[in-house]
């Protein structure tokens, strides 16, 4: 039974990735979000969810810088580190953003070295970006105070009101943005890290950066139905992919106690125009503005973290992440989490 299960998911993905894509598909999918000549995109993305697309990753990256034209704006992140950033500054000491790799995708790391494409100066959250406002996007992120927040490239997506592209993945990066401007709990580790940074230009600096807490400030408590705080994974706050990341916080105990408050959130954004959404191989892609999202969520993750603020006890957040009782994120883990519950392995 399980084999004959294993097998029916190989061909069905099989049949998905192996599906012909061309080029007028993913111009219908683009037009149909939203996406214009002038537009900024911020682009989060799975390769394999575009299907059989015989272009490549340059492909699609010349559809979409054909989509915004020269007077719009393509951007990516371009993480240098996958994981924990926490981990990352804890064994690496030197970056050189010339060459140290976009750890946030295949498409991002070959959007990085596509001529004309401008990366930020910053040793671990740079951004790429192309067109009229790239310089304006990527320029002075080294001044920051922190990684993600004002003075980076995620505050000027917010000037530019950019809309978000996630296709078929459920990342979401401008959440750290938020986490900054409301002074999440616990986010920061107390100390800052020391790394020596060569830039996209060549210059070199030793550069003092504030750190992310590893896991501790991926949980958000959100009042739930009846009033009572609700554990959920951070970035599926207020609104999260509305594919398997939806799914999972109604299914999940734990969290589905705000699935209907969610949903409703989703509703709004999609009523007012904020949201767009399109499909592509049963794979979602949507857009939603960053204004409309950014200011939603800091309304209410303020909002939130102040009713709840008893619960953000450092030693108890740790305890029960030691424990594996942090929310889940999307249905994988939710499937995961169900064998190992079933295991005995987690309580």
């Amino acid at each position: 039974m399980f084999v004959r299960t294993l097998k029916r998911i190989y061909r069905q993905t099989k049949r998905r990735f192996d599906a012909p894509t061309s080029v007028a598909a993913i111009g219908s999918v683009i037009r149909q979000l939203g996406i214009q000549p002038g537009s900024t995109i911020f682009v989060h993305s799975s390769l394999r969810s575009v299907g059989g697309f015989a272009g490549s990753a340059e492909g699609l990256l010349r559809i979409l810088m054909d989509a915004v034209g020269p007077e719009g704006t393509l951007a990516m992140p371009s993480f240098t580190f996958s994981g924990s950033v926490q981990d990352f500054v804890e064994s690496t000491s030197v970056v050189d953003l010339r060459t140290a790799p976009s750890r946030t995708g295949y498409l991002s790391e070959c959007f990085r070295q596509m001529p004309g494409v401008l990366r930020s100066f910053h040793p671990t959250h740079p951004v790429c970006a192309w067109g009229r406002n790239a310089a304006h996007l990527t320029g002075g992120h080294e001044l920051a105070p922190g990684l993600c927040g004002r003075g980076t490239p995620f505050e000027r997506l917010l000037d530019l009101d950019a809309q978000i592209l996630r296709i078929g993945i459920a990342a979401n990066t401008i959440s750290h943005f938020i986490q900054e401007e409301v002074a999440f709990p616990n986010l920061f580790l107390p100390e800052p890290r020391t790394i020596r940074c060569t830039g996209p230009e060549g210059e070199t600096r030793e550069m003092q950066i504030r750190v992310y807490r590893k896991q501790i400030p991926s949980l958000l408590y959100v009042t739930g139905a009846e009033g009572q705080p609700v554990a959920m994974y951070f970035s599926n706050f207020p609104l999260p992919y509305g594919a398997d990341a939806l799914i999972a916080i109604g299914k999940d105990p734990l969290q589905a106690p705000v699935h209907a408050r969610v949903m409703a959130i989703r509703a709004e954004f999609e009523s007012n125009g904020w949201l767009r959404t399109a499909t592509l191989h049963d794979r979602l892609w949507e857009t939603f503005s960053t204004r409309s999202f950014v200011g939603t969520a800091v309304r209410e993750w303020s909002a939130e973290i102040e009713a709840h603020r008893t619960k953000y006890s450092l030693p108890e957040l740790e305890r029960l992440y030691e424990a594996g009782q942090f929310p889940i994120r999307n249905l994988q883990q939710l499937e995961q989490a169900a064998t190992q519950r079933a295991a005995g392995s987690i309580s």
